[in-house]
């Protein structure tokens, strides 16, 4: 035997496996009552003060009191293993693997910083826009002639050189531009992740910033179509957020109409799925969700092409049309940069 399998059976005890159902109690950290069935059936029944911990991909540790558990996801299976000496593990982790996670983490920011740095001197030295062009919510973005309106809050950190505008977008405050100032404004997979109430204040200082003849590109996952291929149970739209999350195809089809924050009860979706109208389930779907500077990744809205017409016609848009990836009628808002996730988006683009 080697010396890793001993130090494992030091160290680790295996003890039984759980359905692939439970990775919903540790993805929301939530302990319902058949994870504690399971346990209590295994001889390990769980106590009142439990804590979860997120560790590497696919794992995670629940500590209950003096006992610590880690829990491996292996696919069609999840396996409890009970950690005998939690003190060696912790360490052992620090050593073999935060120490590496660490190291990379610290690259990949570094390595971000100085680019964030380098694209700052060419908006300063080389950039020498004839237009103001606005990417709103753009995050670490580049595009030459372009400026940047970003924020930095709890969450997303940016150099305050890099951002051409600071602006919270969940402030409704007005936009830092003068009247009929701005030539072209884009946003891409941005208003998903804020309330209606703030889209449609965007949407009006979008409006009031902008030139006569000037336009505002916004691409947002299509609802429609994201709606017709949960209908259909297309596992193969889906796989990505599957895979990567370990999910169901209704756990995916949540992550992108309205991130579901408790575990989800899959009966009650079905349900509701087939007895709903398509707006009044995609609003079930967000109903409750409120933004966190937490979770700021998290979607908690949903957007199809007649809801943004409404929206931006009510904001004072009158030429609002739907049009394919890389089909602006402004040329500055096409290339590579733009509409990156064109397979299940929506393009709308309107005219002042």
């Amino acid at each position: 035997m080697s010396f890793r399998a001993k130090l494992k059976g030091f160290i680790h005890q295996e003890l039984f496996p759980l359905e692939p159902s439970a990775r919903q109690a540790f993805r929301y950290s939530f302990v319902d009552d058949s994870l504690r069935e399971a346990f209590t059936q295994n001889g390990s029944p769980l106590g009142p003060d439990v804590k979860f911990r997120a560790g590497n991909f696919g794992k995670w540790k629940l500590l209950d009191g003096k006992a610590v558990y880690l829990v491996k996801d292996l696919g069609d299976h999840l396996m409890v293993v009970r950690e005998t000496h939690p003190r060696i593990c912790d360490f052992l982790e620090a050593v073999l693997y935060e120490r590496g996670s660490r190291y990379y983490t610290y690259r990949w920011h570094l390595r971000r910083r100085l680019a964030l740095y380098g694209w700052a001197l060419k908006k300063r030295w080389v950039d020498k826009p004839s237009k103001l062009l606005v990417n709103i919510g753009a995050g670490t973005w580049y595009v030459r002639n372009w400026k940047v309106l970003e924020y930095n809050g709890k969450w997303y950190r940016f150099a305050n050189s890099f951002v051409d505008f600071h602006h919270d977008l969940t402030s409704n405050k007005r936009f830092p531009f003068a009247d009929k100032s701005v030539h072209l404004l884009y946003s891409e997979h941005v208003f998903e992740h804020l309330r209606d109430e703030w889209c449609e204040h965007i949407f009006r200082e979008a409006y009031r910033s902008l030139e006569s003849g000037g336009g505002f590109r916004i691409v947002v996952p299509d609802a429609d179509l994201i709606y017709d291929r949960i209908v259909k149970q297309d596992t193969a739209f889906f796989k990505s957020w599957m895979d990567r999350d370990h999910a169901s195809i209704a756990e995916s089809f949540r992550t992108l109409v309205g991130q579901a924050r408790t575990p989800l009860d899959e009966a009650d979706f079905a349900r509701r799925l087939s007895t709903m109208s398509k707006e009044e389930f995609l609003n079930w779907c967000k109903e409750g969700l409120e933004y966190d500077w937490e979770r700021t990744g998290e979607h908690i809205n949903w957007f199809n092409f007649d809801k943004l017409k409404r929206m931006l016609e009510t904001a004072g848009f009158t030429c609002v049309r739907r049009c394919e990836a890389q089909q602006s009628q402004f040329p500055e808002a096409r290339g590579p940069e733009f509409d990156t996730r064109a397979w299940y988006s929506v393009h709308v683009e309107c005219v002042k």
